[in-house]
């Protein structure tokens, strides 16, 4: 995968794209390695090129909480990039995975000198925190059981496959990510699957969910 698949460069003309595809500097990380760190100076505007990685902030009490989880063909940091500021959280690879690094300043050149580039960022931006506020509403409304299933179905409709028995999700994430992205404990997180497996709803081996009847488990999110 190379630039070429990525919305933000498929505007420029193929003199600027063989401008910055020469800067693109290809790195692969084995998973659980940190990308970078939540504080550290930002030098690079980073896109996932195979794999997934996620960003996620640490807290003074040991606990952190999942902002994001981004596969192929999406761009992180680009906030750093902009105003200049250290990492505002953490990047660490869920799987192995290929990453492209672009330097900040040529990055931040490139935003400003191509409106196109410009408006793809900001509407980039405007998608994640429209789900960040949804997400921070659902936190705050709905049991953990909801939460959970909600999820469940998010993912099955961003990575799910159709099988035989219901809709297979191959996941990357541990229990703990989970937990994390839902705002809730490894513990309960592992209670509530534990009943939406006993109640027939999904099934578990080891790191794959088979969703068995996601009607009854949309009907759970909307109790």
């Amino acid at each position: 995968m190379g630039l070429k698949n990525f919305d933000l460069f498929k505007s420029l003309s193929e003199e600027e794209f063989k401008k910055f595809d020469k800067m693109l500097i290809k790195k692969s990380y084995q998973k659980n390695e940190m990308l970078f760190d939540e504080g550290k100076k930002c030098n690079y505007l980073w896109l996932v090129l195979e794999g997934e990685v996620k960003i996620f902030k640490a807290f003074p009490s040991g606990k952190s909480a999942i902002l994001g989880v981004f596969g192929k063909g999406n761009i992180v940091a680009e906030v750093p990039v902009i105003d200049n500021k250290p990492y505002p959280a953490s990047c660490q690879a869920v799987t192995d995975c290929i990453v492209g690094k672009i330097k900040s300043e040529a990055a931040l050149e490139l935003m400003t000198s191509n409106p196109q580039v410009s408006l793809k960022i900001i509407s980039g931006f405007a998608k994640r925190l429209r789900n960040f506020t949804d997400e921070l509403g659902t936190m705050a409304t709905l049991s953990v059981n909801r939460r959970l299933s909600r999820f469940l179905l998010k993912l099955s409709e961003k990575i799910g496959v159709e099988e035989e028995r219901g809709t297979g999700i191959q996941l990357s994430l541990t229990r703990k990510d989970i937990a994390e992205c839902i705002g809730s404990s490894f513990e309960v997180v592992v209670r509530c699957l534990g009943k939406l497996q006993k109640e027939g709803i999904l099934e578990i081996d080891n790191k794959k969910v088979i969703i068995l009847n996601s009607q009854r488990l949309q009907e759970l999110v909307e109790e």
